[in-house]
């Protein structure tokens, strides 16, 4: 499936569960990004991010928790009691696939890395395109290749532009 950014840091229970809720969703264009289960509060926290190139409404949200809470009550794996959350990504949504950085080739990316490169373990730049297991970035007038690998975290760095309307009589 390509997974490789925040992949690693799942445990099997979450990638398992985003595997279920990504199979029963299939072709539709609504797909799972990340789960995060925190086990260390009273209540299970468990956390679902869903994104869709045509965005994603409450509806969607529901959709999404219903199939999660008929999956949690069919897996041994959660005994206790929960809270289920469902999320789309935001506008800076995080990256966490090969194809989320193909999708987003020519967008603003701010990038965390794992060891140092270029002098530096923090890359902001744009997208330029993606080569084998490597993102190439395009950060002021210097390209930088990163192999996924070394990808820590990522999110798309887009801004809000708020026009203010001033009313003439």
């Amino acid at each position: 499936r390509g997974y490789f950014i925040g992949y690693e840091q799942m445990s099997d229970l979450e990638v398992k569960l985003m595997d279920s809720i990504n199979d029963i969703l299939g072709t539709d264009n609504t797909r799972v990004l990340n789960v995060n289960i925190n086990k260390f509060s009273r209540n299970t926290k468990i956390q679902v991010m869903i994104d869709n190139k045509n965005g994603i409404t409450v509806d969607e949200c529901v959709r999404v928790s219903r199939i999660t809470e008929d999956i949690i009550k069919l897996d041994d794996g959660f005994k206790s009691e929960y809270t289920l959350e469902v999320t789309s990504p935001g506008i800076n949504r995080p990256l966490f696939l090969e194809d989320d950085y193909r999708d987003n080739i020519d967008s603003k990316v701010k990038i965390s890395l794992k060891k140092m490169q270029d002098n530096t373990k923090n890359i902001s730049g744009v997208i330029m395109e993606v080569v084998g297991k490597s993102v190439v970035i395009k950060s002021r007038n210097k390209i930088h290749k990163i192999e996924f690998e070394n990808i820590k975290k990522a999110n798309l760095d887009r801004e809000i532009e708020i026009k203010k309307w001033i009313k003439r009589y």
